[in-house]
């Protein structure tokens, strides 16, 4: 639940007001809340592309979407770059050792959510107009995200860091200013 939440209160602060399109990255426990939290963060999503790497997994999340919110067009699929593309959220919740989310393939205006392990290239972080997380001491204690793997290896420092979401709940700091930021967040 915790992580759903965060999901939802970055999607909330951080992407575009009329973001209708999300891709969801791993079909397993954390897919459900993630997918709730996000259409009370934002309410205007539409199109759900659901990645695995099962596709079985995909499509049995993919019935089970469709049958909770039939509003939402659901397409589970193998093909992450085409739905990465077409996404104004995209929401990794795996437990990837291995990036499978590229910075090339990033539009105007997405919010590239880390929500687990090490799922996002380098090229997400560094294509980021902003870098906010919902907890950055924990997150490189943790040492396993995109983010902390970065900041070990000298290539993110912590003034690269625009905010944690609590300074942005509480206005000490602005979320999204325009819908032409790439924002990359990072959860614990």
């Amino acid at each position: 639940m915790r992580t759903g939440a965060s999901g939802g209160v970055a999607i909330k602060l951080l992407a575009k007001s009329d973001a209708s399109t999300m891709l969801i990255c791993g079909a397993g426990a954390q897919a459900p809340t993630q997918l709730e939290a996000a259409l009370i963060g934002r309410d205007t999503i539409r199109k759900l592309y659901v990645y695995d790497i099962v596709l079985a997994n995909a499509e049995k999340f993919a019935n089970f979407v469709r049958e909770k919110y039939p509003f939402l067009e659901v397409i589970p699929t193998l093909d992450v770059e085409s739905a990465a593309k077409d996404s104004d959220i995209i929401d990794c919740v795996t437990l990837a050792s291995e990036p499978f989310i590229k910075g090339e393939w990033l539009k105007k205006g997405v919010l590239v959510m880390n929500m687990a392990d090490y799922e996002v290239d380098n090229e997400c972080v560094k294509k980021a107009d902003k870098i906010v997380v919902d907890f950055w001491e924990g997150i490189k204690h943790r040492m396993i995200s995109t983010g902390a793997l970065m900041w070990k290896d000298g290539l993110v420092k912590d003034s690269d860091i625009h905010a944690e979401l609590g300074e942005i709940l509480c206005d000490k700091k602005p979320g999204r200013e325009n819908d032409d930021e790439i924002i990359y967040f990072n959860a614990v």
